[in-house]
Formats: C-alpha cells, structure tokens, sequence
C-alpha cells in the first residue's frame, strides 16, 4: 500500500498500480500496450515518478521521472530470441506497422535504470551505448528459505520447468529422456492444452512410447515445490534467457540445474561442467550426475544465491529513491 511504501522509504508517497488488462484486451499485445499509453496519459501528468516496471512505457509526459526496469530490450528480442518457425501473418503484420513504434523504448529520459542481468545490460548497450553511465544491473528478487543442502532423499528424475513452448524446447528435450529411459523427465508449465505445440507435445510421446515423460500442465505452486525437492537434477534448456528465476528455485531446494550456457543463466549457474552448448550433450551429463552425491556443487551454487535475495532488491531500491528524494 502507499502507506507500507512511505514508512518503508521515509517518504510521504502515494502509487498507483495500473495494468494493460485494466484498460482494454487486444489479440496483438503490442498494439494494446500502445493504446493503453496513449489512454493514460493525462492520468500521468499528476505524478512524480513513473516506474516502468515491463518495458512498455510510451508517450510518457515529460513532467514526472521515469524508471525503467529492463528485462530485456525489445529492439533485439525478435532477432535474438524468435525463431522462423513462430513467425505468422499477424506477426508480420505487427512488425511493419506496429514495431517501428513499439521498439522506441524511452530509455535516454529514464533517471534510472535497471536490467535483469549483465546480459540483458549489454544488449541494452548495443541498442543504446549512451546509457553506460544511467543503467546497472538488478537481479529480481526471490524469497527462497533456508538452503541447506540434502541429496539423500532425491529421486532419479529430472525437472524442466516453463511455459509449454518451443523456446523451452520441450519436444527436443523428448530425445533426451529416450536416451535416458531409467530417468523420470517431469515436465511442468503454462500450458494452451488445446494448442498445437502441447498437442504436438503429446503426440510424440505417445508415439515413441515414452512412458518416463510426465507433463504438468498450469500446476499449482505447492506442487511444483514438491517437484522441486524431490528432483535430482534441473534442465534449463532455453537460448538466451534473459535471467532465469526457476533456476534459482531449483538451486535452492537442492536440485542440480543444468543450463544452456548462454544468456542470464551463465551469470547464475558459473561452474562450466552444469552448461551445455547443444542438447545432445544432456544424456551424458545426466547420467553423470543424477547418482552421484553433489553436495558440494550445491553448496557452491547455495553460497552465491544472496546476490537474488530480496534485500538486495530493496537496498538497490532504497539508493534510487535516496537520488530523487
């Protein structure tokens, strides 16, 4: 509330919280996120500050100051992370005549910024190299308890964890669990049920027979908790996640991640034996680390969680509102 964040801060502060979803539902997101800058302009004059907390502030007045919270720069996203296979007429649509407007992020005015990750900063500075001196990086917070490392009662199985989609690469990850039959592969995430990358999904793993492969589609929190402790090892298989918070999930109930080395994911899994460059590397991985007694690569990973810590957060938040205030 207004009231916890001016006690928290020292300040007399009042906020408001406002949505996309709030205002209008478009089928292209980008076109809703440009109607809804234009719809709130006027309401935006009253304030001081604007905390543009997804990257989708526009038309901002120049009265109040802006904050940007970057995950990651929209003028590189398509280029870095779309492949050709999810590109549509509607998306083509959008990039002609929506995405000149849509990538004009406006980060030269922002009074602080912060990025996700040093990789997320350095692809901001290819897009704006002027900004070095305004932008820094902010790992988003995450409450995990008390990380003390236990392997005894892990299960033979592995946890891929994320939104049922091919930049998870889930129907890839189908290869490794056939070449790893004695290993149970769980599958857990958002899921369209009815569309046609789950269906696709599905399909192949009735087809190849593949009994060890449990999907969890749009599971509740509890459950995946439990996933997570009872899991050996974590697949994180996506190119260039921006940051990955799942994987520090997984780190923090004791499950060993194994990542693809690009992206966030190298600034929070260091150690070079838990990344792989190409799928067919996982089975041999797996096979090496899901019987063995890994507690002391856990206890490696666990020491270095306190940079995500929601302290930190607060602490970075802390020092910017101590710079306009």
């Amino acid at each position: 509330s207004s009231a916890e964040l001016s006690d928290h801060l020292d300040l007399d502060i009042n906020y408001n919280l406002i949505t996309v979803g709030r205002y209008l539902t478009c089928s292209i997101y980008p076109l809703s996120v440009l109607l809804f800058n234009l719809l709130i302009h006027r309401d935006l004059k009253g304030y001081e500050l604007v905390v543009n907390s997804q990257n989708c502030c526009y038309f901002i007045p120049k009265n109040p100051a802006l904050w940007s919270y970057v995950h990651f720069p929209k003028a590189l996203e398509q280029a870095v992370l779309v492949t050709s296979e999810q590109k549509s007429l509607i998306r083509g649509f959008y990039e002609k005549l929506i995405r000149s407007i849509y990538m004009r992020e406006p980060y030269e005015r922002c009074r602080w910024i912060a990025c996700n990750s040093e990789f997320t900063r350095e692809a901001l500075l290819q897009v704006n190299p002027v900004l070095v001196s305004t932008s820094s990086v902010v790992y988003p917070p995450l409450s995990f308890g008390d990380c003390a490392v236990t392997t005894s009662s892990k299960l033979k199985m592995c946890l891929i964890v994320g939104k049922f989609g091919s930049d998870k690469r889930q129907i890839e990850l189908l290869d490794v669990a056939f070449s790893c039959p004695d290993f149970r592969f769980v599958m857990v995430g958002g899921a369209d049920t009815s569309g046609a990358y789950y269906r696709k999904l599905e399909s192949i793993i009735e087809a190849r027979g593949l009994t060890n492969v449990y999907l969890h589609p749009n599971e509740t929190s509890r459950k995946l908790a439990e996933l997570y402790r009872e899991a050996a090892v974590f697949i994180h298989a996506k190119v260039c996640e921006h940051f990955g918070l799942v994987t520090i999930e997984a780190i923090s109930a004791g499950c060993l991640p194994l990542v693809h080395n690009s992206g966030g994911q190298v600034e929070i899994v260091e150690d070079k034996n838990l990344r792989f460059d190409e799928i067919r590397e996982l089975p041999e991985k797996i096979k090496f680390y899901i019987d063995r007694d890994n507690t002391r690569d856990l206890e490696k990973l666990t020491a270095g969680l306190d940079r995500f810590a929601i302290d930190q957060f607060d602490l970075a938040l802390d020092n910017a509102f101590d710079e306009i205030s």
